[in-house]
């Protein structure tokens, strides 16, 4: 049986045992290229392609005399019939096919299907032959895009910029290419990337077709840069250093940066303790500054959940604070009116407090927001909203519904199982007006990552890098705490006060039997 290799893309070409074989006539050869994309079909489907012109005794005719060049050529065994009226290639010959290969690994844009190859006359061929060559065309882009998000969600950045080079090239003037791209650059921390791929479409645009990029293209082009102008990618010296976290910085960043017809404008961080979901509303507020928003910051505690509106003296005081900054409008005067009724207040539980007083505190906080807003975006930052009162909730909630969402928006962090948060938060979240992101433990390919950065001199030791993985379980407090040990006294696996005070609280808050499993 002899070997034979058949070549589709580009100039089409057949091989037995090395030899280039010819055919006495185009139809038959066609007929062959037609077997080898579709591997088994009727006579009266072939009869269709190659001589619908023919009457019935004809074409079979002709048919069986193009059956019999191939099997000239390439071997009695090649072609074997299916049943009655069925021809396909024998599945037990050594057969190599290009295009069976084309866009499994997502490769470059293979050449054209029967490039130059043309029957005389033979319509109904040239159509399959182009409906081939656009499925060829989807199949290696729909490839190259599932390995793309693959490579993505692997942070593989090399593998991202092959994919995504093959993607533009098979279609350089699309847009949503390069807005895809874009974000999952951005997604994975790499802005100038992100930002080098927009001045490619900018400028192939100018050139080509006098256009400039969309509008949405702009938008995320600017969301882009202002996320790494405010989110410093390296530099541990640095007192704002943040590691990590990009995919859900970006996400928070387009929800400033969202249209004012999307109502979604509230995002409750979730996480254990110590995955760092301060530190993450921290630059969340330096990507609003950035954008002009005016972060306002509170912090619940669970002292304070007993009592009457106890975070909202916060907020009003930052509120008075950016004030004083310039950043917001004079509020002395109802910042004076509101403390007062909460200081009248102050030190009874919420239950006891009487029912008039919330509403003119609820009227008043509402009032001030509405004509702030009129003016300035404001970003309102809770930490751990968990400990929030129930009346603090429900003044929160009258905020979000009452206030304009396109000049207001709230980004709150809880605990892991905080049913109380999604309680309380339930009709903002009927209301499409919240998400809850969840902030994991570092993995621990993130893990080597930080520490490359933190700690450069293990480098070369991946057993001490796994040690310090495995006791820290990739919990962002923990890794910072043993970084900053590992400085001063050189690598060791001691704990630091601050570790054992938040491993002693959190043993504290379970059974008995919880505690020995």
């Amino acid at each position: 049986m002899k070997k034979i290799r058949i070549n589709l893309c580009g100039n089409p070409q057949v091989l037995a045992d090395g030899r280039e074989v010819s055919f006495p006539y185009k139809k038959a050869e066609g007929l062959l290229y037609y077997l080898c994309v579709r591997k088994s079909v009727t006579r009266e489907e072939l009869i269709n392609l190659l001589w619908s012109e023919e009457d019935e005794a004809a074409g079979k005719k002709k048919l069986r005399d193009a059956i019999y060049q191939i099997r000239q050529a390439l071997g009695k065994e090649f072609l074997v019939t299916t049943g009655h009226k069925g021809v396909a290639i024998n599945p037990e010959c050594d057969l190599t096919v290009d295009l069976d290969a084309v866009g499994n690994q997502g490769q470059e844009k293979p050449e054209t299907f029967l490039s130059h190859f043309y029957i005389k006359n033979c319509y109904e061929f040239e159509e399959w032959a182009d409906s081939v060559r656009g499925d060829l065309m989807d199949h290696v882009a729909d490839t190259a895009q599932k390995l793309l998000k693959e490579a993505a969600n692997d942070h593989d950045m090399a593998k991202m910029q092959e994919y995504n080079a093959l993607l533009i090239k098979n279609d350089p003037y699309n847009e949503n290419l390069y807005y895809d791209a874009m974000n999952m650059y951005a997604e994975n921390g790499n802005y100038t990337m992100a930002i080098r791929l927009y001045h490619d479409l900018k400028k192939l645009l100018k050139r080509d077709m006098e256009m400039e990029p969309s509008r949405r293209v702009n938008d995320l082009f600017h969301r882009i840069f202002n996320m790494k102008e405010h989110v410093p990618a390296d530099g541990r010296a640095e007192e704002n250093f943040f590691f990590g976290r990009n995919r859900e910085l970006f996400e928070v960043s387009g929800l400033m940066d969202r249209s004012g017809n999307d109502r979604m404008n509230c995002i409750v961080v979730e996480g254990d303790e110590g995955t760092g979901k301060s530190a993450f509303l921290r630059c969340a507020m330096r990507l609003a500054s950035g954008k002009q928003i005016v972060p306002i910051y509170a912090v619940c505690y669970r002292q304070g959940s007993e009592f009457f509106l106890t975070s909202w003296s916060d907020v009003l005081q930052e509120l008075y604070q950016k004030s004083e900054e310039g950043l917001l409008a004079d509020v002395t005067e109802e910042e004076q009116k509101i403390a007062d009724l909460l200081a009248a207040g102050s030190g009874g539980s919420a239950e006891e407090s009487g029912k008039l007083r919330y509403q003119l505190i609820e009227r008043e906080f509402l009032t001030l927001f509405k004509n702030l807003t009129g003016e300035n975006r404001i970003l309102l930052v809770i930490d751990d909203v968990q400990w929030m009162d129930p009346l603090s909730f429900r003044l929160l909630v009258k905020l979000v519904q009452g206030v304009p969402a396109e000049n207001f928006m709230l980004l709150a962090s809880c605990e892991n199982s905080s049913g109380t948060v999604m309680q309380q938060l339930e009709p903002l979240v009927r209301d499409d007006r919240l998400k809850f992101m969840e902030l994991h433990s570092f993995t621990a390919q993130e893990t080597d990552e930080f520490l490359h950065r933190m700690l450069p001199d293990l480098d070369g030791e991946p057993e001490k890098r796994r040690e310090l993985y495995e006791m820290s379980d990739g919990n962002a407090f923990f890794l910072n705490e043993m970084v900053k040990i590992i400085r001063e006294k050189g690598f060791t696996l001691e704990r630091t006060p601050k570790m054992k005070f938040v491993i002693q609280s959190r043993l504290s808050g379970i059974t008995e039997e919880q505690r020995e499993v």
